[in-house]
């Protein structure tokens, strides 16, 4: 069916070269999602389904048809159907919402996204991920930590100590806490 088709949309949480991408089933608009996608770089692995992009793709380019078809009537035969104005303005100012602020990520949010990128190569948090590569990604971090130190990195961050190897073993440790109390004191040293 050549009226079928499959193609990303739903484009969220952009940061360098990163960003999250769902992959729908298409008739002239995004009809159902298949798989979301994090993309790094030239490379992508599969995530969990992610929401944010899931509706971004199903909305922008429904809403952006729907202002549009709102606003030809209004644009061509205004006397008889100016009425329509209002509701076209309002849904292509939905449509720029969804498609320039919706899917945004917060200061915060993109740079343990870097950080985690600087550590283990991709920025994805590891509540994305499938549970074996979080995992795998776990047990390597805690062999880097434990060829370079004596003490275990739990004791490490319960001392005080601060690096981004730690905060990275506390992500994927399922310590968000704790990867956040590193990042407080790795900023904290930024500054002073």
């Amino acid at each position: 069916m050549a009226w079928l088709r499959e193609d990303f949309a739903g484009h969220v949480e952009k940061i360098d070269d990163e960003e999250i991408v769902t992959e729908f089933s298409f008739v002239i608009l995004p009809i159902w999602p298949k798989r979301s996608i994090y993309v790094h770089g030239s490379e992508s692995i599969e995530i969990r389904p992610h929401s944010r992009s899931i509706v971004a793709g199903l909305l922008r380019t429904s809403t952006w048809m729907a202002a549009l078809i709102l606003a030809l009537p209004v644009m061509f035969l205004p006397e008889k159907w100016a009425w329509l104005a209002p509701f076209a303005i309002a849904l292509a100012a939905a449509a720029a919402a969804l498609t320039f602020a919706f899917g945004k990520l917060d200061e915060d949010e993109q740079e343990r996204r870097r950080m985690l990128r600087r550590v283990v190569g991709i920025g994805a948090p590891p509540e994305m991920l499938a549970p074996p590569l979080v995992e795998a990604t776990r047990l390597a971090l805690e062999g880097h930590w434990r060829d370079d130190h004596d003490e275990g990195w739990f004791e490490a961050i319960a001392r005080g100590r601060s690096s981004e190897l730690l905060a990275a073993l506390a992500e994927y440790s399922g310590r968000p806490d704790l990867a956040r109390e590193v990042r407080d004191r790795l900023a904290d040293r930024h500054y002073n």
